[in-house]
């Protein structure tokens, strides 16, 4: 995991580790079954990182909330979908629609662009 977390591919880290085992077993070090690691547990342990990066909640409308509150000086435009319950336990239909952009991306709009859409209305509070 530490590889991962440092900007290893799984792929680099799976040849990492086996030069490791090739290493430890040249030199008759001991070699249980928790040495040897599958590809499979490498992109599982990639998924995860993915996830603790930018995932903030299983339920997708929360993490866009959450995301939108924590970027509230990059978002330029947001409309929640009106029923938008997030007591209910299935929310993967709920539409939702935002804008974000970097305060470059924002100058040059406002600068060149349709004075209308740059400062629109509909940015709802969150």
């Amino acid at each position: 995991m530490g590889l991962i977390r440092q900007g290893l591919s799984p792929i680099q880290v799976m040849a990492h580790h086996k030069a490791y085992v090739k290493e430890k077993t040249l030199n008759n070090e001991h070699v249980t079954h928790d040495t040897f690691v599958l590809p499979s547990d490498i992109k599982n342990l990639a998924k995860k990182k993915t996830n603790e990066l930018w995932q903030k909640h299983p339920k997708a409308p929360i993490g866009v909330k959450m995301l939108i509150l924590e970027n509230l000086d990059l978002i330029f435009y947001y409309v929640q979908h009106a029923t938008l319950d997030l007591n209910l336990p299935n929310q993967n239909d709920t539409p939702f629609t935002f804008g974000i952009q970097t305060p470059w991306q924002f100058e040059m709009m406002e600068n060149s662009g349709n004075q209308s859409s740059c400062r629109n209305p509909t940015l709802r509070e969150v």
